[in-house]
């Protein structure tokens, strides 16, 4: 199956070459996955981020329960969690807008079961299937 952006580039600019059309297809699909894998990986870095401020709560010492009350600010974990919520939820946007961009022009994205990861709620809409998760 030839792309929709190769076939687009031939319609459009009738005197394009072949290898010019897929060397400039092929250079476009390669920086749209770059994208869709920077952005996926912002995302688990915001999660890892949540995860680690929790993991901040626990008590310096080993032999400790309780996080010393002059260790913890609760202004302070809820200004940075509401921050990393905002964050993700933007990444995520921003992760399902790209691969959505890519599938348009380059067919199914692959890797989909990573952004179903993620972003439970995303189905690919030239599949039209959810994504399974192996």
């Amino acid at each position: 199956m030839t792309a929709f952006f190769e076939n687009n580039l031939k319609q459009n600019y009738k005197e394009i070459r072949e290898s010019r059309a897929k060397a400039l297809t092929e250079d476009t699909e390669i920086e749209y996955r770059r994208a869709v894998e920077d952005k996926y990986r912002r995302v688990r870095n915001i999660d890892r981020a949540v995860e680690n401020q929790l993991l901040d709560l626990c008590p310096k010492s080993t032999t400790s329960t309780q996080v010393g009350p002059a260790d913890y600010k609760a202004d302070e974990f809820v200004k940075r969690d509401l921050q990393n919520a905002l964050d993700r939820r933007e990444m995520v946007i921003e992760l399902e807008v790209t691969v959505d961009r890519y599938e348009y022009y380059f067919g199914p994205y692959k890797q989909a079961d990573q952004i179903k990861e993620v972003s439970p709620t995303w189905k690919s809409k030239i599949t039209n299937e959810e994504p399974k998760n192996e």
